[in-house]
């Protein structure tokens, strides 16, 4: 399952990347995304065509929660040096 928060869309940049903008303002504590897809180890995980290894997020010591294809506009969450947003895995 995967669900992106209205306020949010999945926008390509110049640099021929996408991620995740917020279209208005939202407030503080508001739950933005939840993710879907398969928990693989790191052996695993270098088996996956290249779109999913990127897209896929370590959630513990030697397990990555790699998503499902065709990819979700909610897979496209991006670091930040200057973020505004955390993440938790509960």
């Amino acid at each position: 399952m995967h669900w992106l928060h209205p306020s949010l869309e999945k926008r390509e940049r110049a640099t021929g990347s996408a991620g995740i903008f917020a279209v208005r303002a939202i407030e503080s504590g508001t739950l933005l995304c939840v993710w879907g897809g398969r928990a693989v180890t790191s052996e695993q995980l270098q088996l996956l065509g290249e779109a999913r290894r990127t897209h896929s997020i370590q959630v513990h010591w030697d397990l990555y929660l790699a998503p499902d294809e065709p990819l979700h506009p909610a897979d496209y969450f991006n670091h930040s040096c200057a973020p505004n947003a955390g993440f938790s895995c509960s």
